[in-house]
Parts: structure tokens; C-alpha cells; sequence
């Protein structure tokens, strides 16, 4: 509270109450308002992407295209908490993960048992839902990249806010030495998509990127 009065906040000792600076009341705004438009561009990206997976049974998508579009928005959020808890208790607990893909596939049945979701002869659910949420983390525009990320530092940091309170301590410990190599297996592609005019689509550039951040 030292640290933010003055910044992001005011302290009025007399009755001691807190409260946020202008400023910081309309950064908050204006983040908030940039957050329900990022999101809106990822509903619009996941209805894209169930179509295009779909392919030949796209027909059959409008009968449950609300449902789909609603399962699919929880999953992305559970599994990108579901990370960001088993980040923070590997580094708490000194213990690696589990696969990724496994949890992805426990969440899609949990969430698919629970939905109203009526069959459809020729739709595999299932495979549905995880080959929609492979595309949108496989190609998503600069837009949806940034919301998702911004989503998963949010489930990470409050994972880590559980695990232990002191968070700065466990940042720095985390990252306080150590050494990354890179064989021809990272470094060819990022040679490759040098030709690649559009930045925004040179993924392995930008995942290295996301990473020195």
C-alpha cells in the first residue's frame, strides 16, 4: 500500500479509506473496455474456427452453433487457469506438470457432460471442440494472442497468489540464473519465416519474443 499511494491510490489517514487515483480509475476504464473488445473478437474468431473445422458438416453447426460457441469460451478459460495453477504449484512444489493435451481432453468431457448439448449423428463433439480450440491456439490474430495471453498471466499470477505470498520471491528464484539454448530445431523456422511478410503471422518469432518479454 506504501508503494501505490500516490501512484494508483489515495490514502486518506483520517478515516483511514483508500481509494484509486483519476488517473488510474481511467486507465482501468479504458483497459476494461479494450478487454470486452478483445473478447468480442475471440467469440468472433471461435465462430470462424468451428465452421472451418466442421468443413462438410457446417450444416449441422447451426442447430448448436450458440452452445458451441459458449463451451468452447469456458474451455479455453478452464484450461488456461488449469495451467497457470500447475505453473504455479511445479514452481512451489519443485514438481513438473502433467501433459497439457491431457488436461485439455479431461476439461472438453467435464464441460460436455455438463452442457445441454444435444447429440448429433454427424458431428463428433468431442472432436469438434478440441480441434477448435488446437486452431485458435495455433494461428490466432494479434488481437485474440494478446487477450489470451493477458487471461493466462491473470490465472497464473492469482495461482501463484495461492500457492505463496510472496510472489516476488518466487519470480526470482524462478528466474535468477540460468541458461537457454537454442538447437537448429527453433532456429531454422525462425529463418524461414524471415520471408514471411506479415509479422503477425511468423509464429516461432513471436512465441521467442513473448518469451525475452
Amino acid at each position: 500500500l506504501k508503494r501505490m499511494t500516490k501512484k494508483n491510490i489515495r490514502h486518506w489517514q483520517q478515516r483511514d479509506e483508500f481509494c484509486l487515483t483519476h488517473q488510474e480509475t481511467v486507465r482501468l476504464s479504458e483497459d476494461l473496455a479494450k478487454y470486452d473488445n478483445d473478447r468480442r473478437e475471440l467469440l468472433t474468431c471461435i465462430r470462424s474456427s468451428i465452421y472451418r473445422v466442421a468443413s462438410e458438416n457446417s450444416k449441422h453447426i447451426e442447430l448448436i452453433q450458440g452452445e458451441i460457441e459458449a463451451i468452447v469460451e469456458i474451455i479455453i478459460q478452464k484450461y488456461l487457469n488449469s495451467r497457470g495453477e500447475k505453473f504455479a504449484s511445479a514452481i512451489s512444489t519443485e514438481r513438473l506438470p502433467g501433459l497439457a493435451i491431457e488436461d485439455l481432453k479431461d476439461i472438453i468431457l467435464k464441460e460436455i457432460s455438463a452442457s445441454s448439448i444435444k447429440p448429433i449423428k454427424e458431428l463428433n463433439i468431442f472432436s469438434l471442440i478440441i480441434d477448435t480450440v488446437a486452431d485458435l491456439f495455433k494461428s490466432p490474430t494479434p488481437t485474440v494472442s494478446n487477450y489470451l495471453r493477458s487471461v493466462a498471466d491473470s490465472y497464473t499470477l492469482m495461482a501463484f497468489l495461492r500457492e505463496t505470498p510472496d510472489v516476488q520471491s518466487c519470480i526470482r528464484k524462478l528466474f535468477s540464473s540460468g541458461e537457454i539454448w537454442l538447437d537448429t530445431n527453433i532456429v531454422l523456422p525462425l529463418l524461414a519465416e524471415t520471408l514471411i511478410d506479415d509479422i503477425s503471422k511468423r509464429q516461432y518469432t513471436k512465441m521467442l519474443h513473448s518469451a525475452v518479454k
